[in-house]
C-alpha cells in the first residue's frame, strides 16, 4: 500500500529530500507554479488537477508524504473533501490552499487542516510544508 518515507534536513530547517508534495489545483498555471516552488525547496511533486485524479494516484503506487490542495475545485471533491478522505483513507498530512478563507468550502474544515493563504510566499509554503510533515 503506501509507504512514508523518513525525511531528511537537507536545507537545515526542516524535512527535505525524501519527502514527495502532492499538489492539487485545478488550474494549470498555479498547479505548475506551486509545483516548482515545492521542488525549489527541495522537495520532490507529483501534480493532479483534481480531488479524483489525486486519489488515483494515492490509492496506486506513489509514494506520498503531505498533499498540498487548493480548497475550491470543481467536481464532487473539492480540496476540504480531499483532505478529509485523504486522512481518513491514507493518514497523509494535508495543507489547504486558498485565496478566500470565508469561502464556504471552508466551513467543517475549522483548525481540522493547516491552511496556507494565497498569495503566499516561498518562506510561507516552506514554513507550512515542513510543520504539515514534522506534526503528521
Amino acid at each position: 500500500m503506501f509507504q512514508h518515507r523518513e525525511s531528511s534536513d537537507a536545507a537545515g530547517d526542516g524535512p527535505r529530500a525524501e519527502a514527495t508534495v502532492l499538489v492539487v489545483d485545478d488550474d494549470a498555471n498555479v498547479a505548475f507554479v506551486t509545483g516548482d516552488m515545492v521542488e525549489l525547496l527541495g522537495y520532490r511533486v507529483l501534480r493532479a488537477s483534481n480531488g479524483r485524479e489525486a486519489l488515483d494516484l494515492l490509492s496506486g503506487d506513489a509514494c506520498v508524504d503531505l498533499v498540498l490542495t487548493d480548497v475550491v475545485m470543481p467536481g464532487e471533491l473539492n480540496g476540504v473533501a480531499l483532505a478529509t478522505r485523504v486522512r481518513r483513507t491514507f493518514d497523509i498530512p494535508t495543507v489547504l490552499t486558498t485565496g478566500s478563507p470565508t469561502h464556504h468550502f471552508m466551513n467543517g474544515a475549522g483548525g481540522r487542516f493547516a491552511l496556507l493563504l494565497k498569495p503566499f510566499t516561498i518562506g510561507e509554503l516552506n514554513t507550512r510544508i515542513a510543520s504539515a510533515l514534522s506534526a503528521g
